[in-house]
C-alpha cells in the first residue's frame, strides 16, 4: 500500500469517529451534589450529559397471542414482571390469571384463576415480585393482597380493605413491602405510602402528599401524580408530579437525598384539550357532560412515572411525545446525574438486566409484550 492511499485511509477512519463522536456529543455534567442539612441535593441543569443517538433497541422477543391457546391470548394486560433468570410474569385481568413464559418465550403455566376463594382472582389490577421466589397481587374487587410461589402454588391472602383504593404495590428483597393507596375523608385527600412488614401487616406511613381538590362539578383531566420504586439499597425514590424533584426515603421514612431536575413546562395545546376530552367522553362526541365544567392546566406536569433499572439508571417518563407509540424519557444515572433524553416505547413494562420489556399492539390490535435488548454508545 501507498503511502497516499494508506493517507486517505486513515482520513476516512478519523472522519468515521469524528461523526461518531458528533452524533454522541458530551457537553459534560454543569450540576451539583451537595449535603444540605443531612440530605444529599443533586441539582441538574436543563441539559443531559450526553445528547444526540445514545440508546437504541434490539428487538429479540415478542409474546403474542394465539387464537388456538387461551394462555397465549392476552385479555387485558396490567402488570408485566421478569425475575432474575429471566421467567416472565404477565397479570392479565381480563382472565384473571398470571401467565408465566420462560426468558426464551416458551408458555410454562398459569398462576390462579377467576373466583371468589382463596387464591382466586376477580380484578387484579397490580403485581410485584415479592422476595423469596414469590408474587403479590393486589385484587381491586376482592380489596385483597394475595401471595403466590413462582411455581404456581397459593400462600395467603390478606385483606386489603381498609386500604381501598390501592394504586400499586411494591417489593425488596427482603419482604418489604410498600403500598400506595388514596387518602378521601373530610380532612384530606390525597396518597399514601405505608411500609407493611412481610406479612403484610402494617408497619408505619413512609411519605404522603396531599391533592388539589377541585371546585364542585369541575373536571380536570390532567392532573399530577405521586409515583414511587423500591431502589437495590431498599430505599424508596418517590416523586410527585407537581413538580421535578425525586426524593430518596429510607425504611423510616426520613429523607436521604432529593434529585432537583430543571426543565421547560409543556405547554397544552387546544388540539391536545380536544383529543383528551374526546377520549374522556367517548360516547358524546367529546362533549362535556350538561352542569359539569372541564379545566386544564397551562402547561404538562414535568413527568408521569419513572422506572429503576438493574443498575440504578432512573428512566423518567416525561409528557412530551416522540413520534407515534413513543415518548421522551430522562434517564438519570446512580448518582442522580442527568444522563441522556431518549424516546422510548410508550408502555414499558419493566427493565430487567439490560432488557426493555413494553406492552405494544400488533397489526390487529391485540395486546403483546415485546422485549428489547439495550444498546448503549456511552
Amino acid at each position: 500500500m501507498n503511502k497516499k492511499a494508506f493517507f486517505i485511509i486513515a482520513m476516512g477512519i478519523l472522519l468515521l469517529i469524528f461523526f461518531i463522536s458528533c452524533a454522541r456529543e458530551k457537553s459534560g455534567w454543569t450540576g451539583t451534589i451537595e449535603e444540605e442539612n443531612g440530605v444529599t441535593v443533586v441539582r441538574n441543569p436543563k441539559q443531559p450529559i450526553h445528547t444526540g443517538n445514545v440508546l437504541s433497541f434490539e428487538e429479540e422477543l415478542v409474546l403474542r397471542p394465539d387464537a388456538e391457546s387461551q394462555e397465549l391470548f392476552f385479555n387485558i394486560i396490567t402488570a408485566v414482571r421478569v425475575d432474575d433468570a429471566g421467567t416472565i410474569y404477565v397479570l392479565d385481568m381480563g382472565d384473571c390469571q398470571i401467565k408465566v413464559f420462560s426468558k426464551n418465550g416458551e408458555f410454562l403455566r398459569v398462576i390462579g384463576r377467576k373466583g371468589q376463594g382463596p387464591g382466586e382472582m376477580q380484578m387484579p389490577s397490580t403485581m410485584d415480585l415479592a422476595g423469596n421466589e414469590r408474587l403479590v397481587v393486589y385484587d381491586m374487587r376482592k380489596s385483597c393482597l394475595s401471595l403466590f410461589s413462582f411455581s404456581g402454588d397459593f400462600i395467603k391472602e390478606y385483606s386489603a380493605a381498609k386500604y381501598f383504593p390501592l394504586v400499586r404495590v411494591r417489593t425488596d428483597q427482603k419482604g418489604h413491602f410498600a403500598i400506595q393507596h388514596h387518602v378521601r375523608d373530610e380532612k384530606i385527600r390525597g396518597y399514601k405510602i405505608t411500609l407493611l412488614d412481610s406479612n403484610l401487616e402494617p408497619v408505619r406511613e413512609i411519605a404522603s402528599v396531599e391533592e388539589k381538590r377541585n371546585p364542585p362539578r369541575v373536571i380536570r383531566l390532567i392532573n399530577p401524580y405521586m409515583h414511587y420504586w423500591f431502589t437495590q439499597e431498599g430505599q424508596i425514590l418517590m416523586g410527585y408530579s407537581t413538580d421535578y424533584e425525586l426524593r430518596f426515603l429510607n425504611l423510616e421514612g426520613d429523607l436521604t437525598k432529593k434529585i432537583i431536575t430543571d426543565y421547560s413546562p409543556l405547554p397544552i395545546s387546544n388540539e391536545e384539550k380536544r383529543r383528551l376530552t374526546e377520549a374522556r367522553f367517548p360516547d358524546s362526541g367529546g362533549g362535556v357532560p350538561e352542569g359539569y365544567k372541564l379545566e386544564f392546566p397551562d402547561h404538562y406536569p414535568p413527568f408521569s412515572s419513572f422506572l429503576i433499572d438493574s443498575v440504578g439508571r432512573i428512566f423518567v417518563r416525561t409528557y412530551e411525545e416522540a413520534g407515534e407509540g413513543m415518548h421522551y424519557y430522562d434517564i438519570f444515572d446512580s448518582e442522580g446525574r442527568y444522563l441522556a433524553r431518549v424516546p422510548i416505547y410508550d408502555q414499558v413494562a419493566a427493565l430487567k438486566n439490560g432488557k426493555l420489556y413494553t406492552l405494544e399492539e400488533d397489526e390487529e390490535g391485540y395486546q403483546v409484550v415485546k422485549r428489547y435488548h439495550l444498546k448503549w454508545t456511552i
